[in-house]
């Protein structure tokens, strides 16, 4: 029997054939190893649609061709272990895991110099160990470990530095992180910058900048920074649609910040019994003090956590003192004092008036009085 492989189901465009002068045929089936005589090229099957014609002896070929479906291009497929080299001009689909044991390129214009690295896309660099680009324009990883996720124009240049995106951002400091925007520089190590033209300049910082057209740098070293010149807030508490129902904010320009403090979201009114609250401030110790985080010439000055606790039994516990319970303390004591300070206005009145009217009396009835305006 002779077998060949043809480009198509009719005409002599053979691309592979060879003979076996015996075979053993029983009720019609037999066996026979394609290629064990004359080895099939991988090029066999370098198109997707592939015949196999088969002469038994001088009589004619079979008819019709029978076309190759799947086994010929698993031995195609199994050529790619140990390949050098090649070019892939169409589009490539994975469908379960595809492993690169040393490093792989995809994409035109790519320059990949590391070990164990990666580059994708057009015209992006890896060019130390295990660095990888995985798509975008003209970006480049230089330091080991380091990745550019995508975007244009982008750098990670030191150990495991990462961009994730955007445009011109650069990450030179040892595991530094730029996730995306434009324009931001993490130079710092382990410090993070994102938004536009924020600048991590320092060991272990955060910087977010908004939308301005101005670089934003950070102050020290582990510094949390965030440029919002719109404002800032952070919600702590939302009902069931979403709406906030606690936190506070600092409002574009602001200095300072301030609570949500509605009505309608507070329960449970109780009176405040001022003259109380007057008498425990007044009992409340105050000390002059610093914190054992800070210099001792750093000053301040207050009452202990415990004992306002001990006083007022206000707050989420005895450790801390909010502002919105400190300045309701001092609320209340300042309207006793008030009241206090009216009670007495009154009765300072009342005694002048009083004064005058025996002073009134006493020149009516023409009585002699000394220096101090009292009769002899």
């Amino acid at each position: 029997m002779t077998f060949a492989i043809y480009k198509s189901s009719s005409g002599t465009d053979s691309v592979w054939s060879e003979a076996h002068p015996s075979i053993t045929v029983t009720n019609g089936l037999f066996n026979v190893i394609l290629g064990s005589t004359s080895p099939i090229s991988d090029t066999v099957f370098n198109d997707t649609a592939r015949y196999l014609g088969i002469q038994v002896s001088a009589n004619p070929a079979l008819s019709p061709r029978t076309r190759l479906i799947s086994v010929g291009y698993s031995h195609r497929v199994s050529t790619v272990d140990g390949a050098t080299g090649g070019t892939i001009s169409g589009d490539v689909t994975v469908q379960n895991d595809l492993f690169v044991s040393n490093k792989a390129t995809i994409g035109p214009g790519n320059v990949n110099t590391g070990s164990s690295s990666f580059v994708a896309g057009g015209y992006n660099a890896a060019t130390s160990s295990f660095a990888s680009v995985s798509g975008g324009y003209e970006n480049t990883a230089s330091g080991a470990w380091s990745t550019v996720a995508g975007g244009l124009l982008n750098a990670a240049t030191d150990i495991g530095a990462t961009v994730g995106g955007g445009e011109s951002d650069t990450a030179t400091g040892m595991w530094a992180t730029v996730p995306g925007g434009g324009g931001n520089k993490a130079a710092g190590g382990y410090s993070f910058a994102a938004g536009r033209l924020a600048r991590a300049n320092d060991h272990g910082t955060f910087v977010w900048s908004d939308g301005n057209n101005a670089e934003f740098p950070s102050n020290g070293d582990n510094t949390f920074n965030a440029r919002c010149t719109g404002g800032a807030r952070f919600v702590t508490g939302i009902d069931g649609s979403g709406n906030p129902t606690a936190g506070v904010q600092v409002t574009s320009g602001g200095g300072s910040w301030s609570s949500i403090s509605d009505r309608s979201l507070k329960e449970n009114f109780e009176p405040v019994d001022t003259k109380k609250m007057l008498k425990r401030v007044a009992q409340l110790p105050i000390s002059n003090w610093n914190y054992k985080s800070q210099d001792r010439s750093i000053r301040h000055i207050g009452p202990m956590a415990q004992d306002f606790y001990a006083a007022f039994n206000v707050g989420e516990d005895n450790r801390h003192i909010t502002t919105v319970d400190a300045d309701g303390v001092a609320l209340a004591a300042i309207k006793e004092l008030a009241k206090q300070n009216q009670e007495l206005r009154e009765r300072i009145e009342q005694i002048e008036a009083l004064v005058k009217s025996l002073l009134a009396q006493q020149n009516s009835s023409n009585v002699p009085q000394d220096e101090f305006g009292m009769s002899n």
